[in-house]
């Protein structure tokens, strides 16, 4: 889907679109890497109890064992980029919208920042579960007596980052995991300030496409197209609400209440595969001229295959 994406981008991006469509194919070029990066690794969400683990078996990617952590540091790096892209996302389109034009020209140093946030998000996501997440006795005892999924894997050959809101320190006593506690925390922090100014940007460009006005053609097919990638933007927002918020919302709340089960894990493992498969389609769909190529080659298909 990335890939017919990118395609429609660069041929039949109207001229409109301007350094949008910048963003728009590196986006689309990070899931396709995102993809690869998965299927390579396998990761595997595990929950239960008060326990929440990304894990890889090393018996189950091609590669090599010594880099498997930093490969896994990635992958969880790649989520805060997921998250800071919806933000700026937004960010771009209502400046767009209202014409800063030195934060929306691929000319302008700005333009790179706004880029480039993503990544340094990414990275202060990767640093936080370096530090706060790391692997423990008690976390190599849990998966080695709790985690179905992992009998018999060898606990040598099991790379994971985790945590537990709350840790054993005798067979009847638990006491606050603090640096969970903290890098749990940090991390929501981190959800909380995407969403925040995701939400706070799409209000605001919604309603500066409201003021566009209808005085020329070229004005009324500009406010056409800044409300179809507003539209598909909000749809585009609602993939990962579904597919990553929520669910992540939901089995940190049960971690704290000590009530999450294995099947919780296997659900988030499964929607966060699924994100970058289905995260395109707004785009393809909402916007007119990618919706009419694509109509017109599937015409051409049907009357061929005729």
């Amino acid at each position: 889907m990335n890939c017919l994406l990118i395609c429609l981008i660069v041929h039949k991006s109207p001229k409109a679109l301007g350094a949008y469509r910048y963003l728009m194919i590196y986006i689309s070029v990070f899931e396709i890497g995102y993809a690869f990066f998965d299927l390579s690794l396998r990761p595997e969400v595990a929950t239960k109890g008060t326990h929440w683990l990304v894990t890889l078996d090393a018996n189950l990617t091609f590669l090599p064992y010594p880099v498997l952590y930093i490969s896994l540091l990635a992958w969880c790096g790649s989520f805060g980029i997921f998250l800071a892209n919806f933000a700026v996302h937004f960010i771009f389109r209502y400046l767009a919208v209202i014409g800063e034009q030195k934060w929306t020209s691929s000319s302008g140093f700005r333009f790179w920042i706004l880029m480039s946030s993503s990544a340094i998000y990414g990275f202060l996501w990767t640093l936080s579960v370096h530090i706060f997440e790391p692997r423990t006795d008690e976390m190599d005892e849990f998966i080695r007596t709790e985690m179905s999924s992992l009998k018999g894997v060898p606990i040598e050959e099991v790379v994971y980052v985790g945590f537990s809101f709350y840790e054993k320190i005798s067979d009847t006593e638990e006491v606050i995991n603090w640096n969970s506690a903290v890098g749990t925390l940090l991390l929501s922090l981190f959800i909380a300030i995407s969403s925040t100014a995701m939400f706070y940007f799409a209000t605001k460009c919604y309603l500066a496409i409201k003021e566009l006005t209808d005085e020329t053609i070229k004005s009324s097919k500009a406010k056409s197209l800044q409300a179809q990638l507003f539209f598909a933007l909000v749809f585009q927002a609602s993939i990962p609400m579904v597919l990553m918020h929520i669910p992540c919302s939901l089995v940190l709340l049960t971690t704290f209440f000590a009530k999450t089960e294995e099947f919780f894990g296997q659900v988030l493992t499964v929607s966060i595969a699924l994100f970058p498969a289905i995260d395109p389609l707004p785009s393809m769909i909402i916007i007119k001229a990618y919706r009419n190529a694509i109509i017109g080659l599937c015409a051409g298909i049907y009357t061929r295959a005729e």
